[in-house]
């Protein structure tokens, strides 16, 4: 299934997502009156401490691959990935991929457990440079084995996917 980066939880600060700033930094506001930095596609000016949730159904416990794409233009930038509370990805180096325009997915293999949960993208240090953690484009999930298929996926809220692996 896709997360689309923009389509965060509802709920606001402190529960749906935790933003530095209180206002929208993207040159188009997107969610009004909310804090997290996006023009409708991706979110951007994230700093260390921002975090951002989605419910995700998982239909079966399984192997998975989350696939973010980032961008940064400079290094030492790192986030995290956690389902029900779990860090389930450890800390994810963002690399500097030249321009703040340009994305490089970071990947990583993951066991995730059946049922509806709270997954959160966190972000842990900006990159010393420029005081900046990534630029976020949308992430996949993805069912690892030999006959990978596509995730179902079914909104039901603000955002909820239908993740099964395959057999």
């Amino acid at each position: 299934g896709t997360i689309l980066t923009a389509q965060y939880d509802n709920g606001g600060e402190g529960v749906a997502y935790h933003d530095e700033e209180s206002t929208n930094q993207a040159p188009v506001t997107y969610r009004p009156g909310e804090g997290v930095d996006s023009s409708g596609s991706g979110v951007g000016w994230i700093k260390a401490g921002e975090w951002l949730e989605y419910t995700v159904t998982v239909s079966d416990a399984g192997s998975y691959t989350i696939s973010i794409p980032v961008s940064q233009d400079a290094a030492g930038a790192t986030m995290h990935v956690s389902f029900s509370g779990i860090n389930v990805t450890g800390s994810m180096s963002i690399p500097n991929t030249g321009n703040w325009d340009v994305y490089h997915s970071i990947t990583k293999s993951v066991h995730l457990n059946a049922g509806t949960q709270i997954m959160q993208v966190a972000f842990d240090a900006n990159a010393p440079a420029n005081g900046y953690g990534p630029g976020l484009g949308d992430i996949a999930i993805t069912a690892n084995g030999p006959d990978v298929q596509a995730p179902a996926v079914s909104i039901t809220a603000a955002v909820s996917l239908m993740l099964r692996p395959s057999e």
